[in-house]
């Protein structure tokens, strides 16, 4: 799929926030994120499964604009310091043998699995138990001031 412009976001009080990621970013966690593939699906479930840890930046900047760009578009930068999931969550599987009959929600999954990630830029393993939290008790809050 393509896209043009921002389509990272995060849930603040139960609205949409679009954000750009900071440049002081966990680099090893940031990598790790965008490892996870697009079957591992984990929005269906308790509505809350990917949890971010980081902070929202309170200022509105514009991506840049100008001929051969996208529509400039506002957005927060977001420091992300660590994510989890809280299971237990779906993975998108196929519909039906026929790939043109697309992806639909899975069975429910109680874990990461290496499966759920492509290889990392640096060729480092990743531990998928390292980004789990087994119950809301031991989750910490999502967005810090």
């Amino acid at each position: 799929m393509e896209t043009t412009g921002l389509t990272t976001a995060v849930d603040v009080d139960g609205k949409s926030v679009t954000i750009a990621w900071d440049p002081a970013s966990n680099q090893q966690a940031l990598a790790e994120l965008d490892a996870l593939k697009p079957e591992t699906f984990l929005g269906l479930t308790r509505g809350h499964a990917l949890q971010v840890v980081g902070s929202l930046s309170p200022e509105i900047h514009q991506t840049p604009s100008g001929p051969g760009r996208p529509t400039s578009e506002p957005y927060h930068s977001f420091t992300l310091h660590d994510w989890y999931v809280v299971p237990p969550f779906r993975r998108l599987v196929p519909a039906s043998d026929d790939p043109l009959d697309g992806m639909v929600p899975g069975p429910l999954v109680e874990q990461l699995s290496l499966e759920d990630f492509g290889a990392l830029p640096d060729g480092r393993a990743i531990d998928p138990r390292a980004h789990e939290r087994a119950t809301r008790d031991e989750q910490r809050p999502a967005v810090e001031g």
